[in-house]
């Protein structure tokens, strides 16, 4: 990406800024305006990006949004919904399975018993309960993911491995764009904590030009 655009026609942003509560909004201003640099694309207006970030990314909406979630919430689950918003009416049940129909030629020619396809009682399957849309439920807005936590660190020839790579991406953008300097030393300093703690008796050298 740094080498398809030139500086005025990309936008550098983290997640953590992103999602800082300090200046996540303030971030998402300045990518509203950069979207609306686009021929065809009509952004949101500036007051309003506050109360959109904290929707979307904090996942905390004005209280006056409550019922439509909570409606959105109920079609996720395939049940209606109450006034209140709560799930209403009977459980879900399959309808009935149907017995498999006779094809034409099996009408007319007997089968004996053992012969039969049709000799075996028939078994209905498993009712199953209606699958959950996730993507239409704006209460799940995190991982779903079941399981232990099983720490997995990484080891010190990855953490080496990363904190080069940010070095390079860092030294040669530094020039162009400083921002993108500083982006990647933020990371990088990060990283280096984490490498120090793995080997505590092993020094590990800033990067040359210091973080900042």
């Amino acid at each position: 990406w740094m080498d398809r655009y030139t500086p005025e026609n990309r936008h550098l942003l983290t997640y953590e800024g992103l999602t800082d509560d300090l200046i996540g909004a303030e971030v998402t201003k300045g990518l509203n305006e950069f979207l609306g640099q686009v021929e065809g694309v009509d952004p949101i207006d500036q007051d309003s990006v506050a109360c959109v970030w904290k929707a979307v990314v904090k996942n905390q909406p004005p209280a006056e949004q409550a019922a439509q979630i909570a409606k959105l919430q109920a079609l996720a689950l395939n049940q209606p919904q109450s006034e209140q918003g709560q799930p209403q009416g009977p459980p879900y049940s399959p309808p009935e399975p149907k017995q498999p129909a006779l094809r034409e030629t099996e009408l007319d020619q007997p089968q004996s018993e053992q012969g039969s396809p049709y000799s075996q009682p028939y078994s209905a399957p498993e009712p199953q309960q209606p699958a959950l849309r996730r993507r239409l439920d704006p209460g799940h807005h995190d991982s779903q993911r079941k399981g232990p936590a099983v720490p997995r660190p990484y080891t010190p020839q990855q953490l080496d491995s990363m904190m080069n790579m940010l070095l390079e991406i860092g030294e040669r953008y530094k020039t162009e764009d400083v921002r993108l300097y500083h982006i990647m030393m933020g990371y990088y300093e990060k990283v280096r904590e984490a490498r120090i703690k793995t080997t505590p008796d092993e020094s590990v050298a800033p990067p040359p030009g210091g973080y900042f």
